[in-house]
């Protein structure tokens, strides 16, 4: 499983962007994805 940190998040718009330890281009994470886990 891909591993990174978070960027930011905004927990009142429910989304951010996590910067990919692998050096790839950010990615843009929904809280849904982060209610499923």
């Amino acid at each position: 499983m891909p591993q990174g940190v978070i960027k930011w998040f905004n927990p009142a718009k429910g989304f951010g962007f996590i910067k990919p330890d692998n050096g790839d281009k950010d990615v843009f994470v929904h809280i849904s994805a982060v209610e499923r886990a």
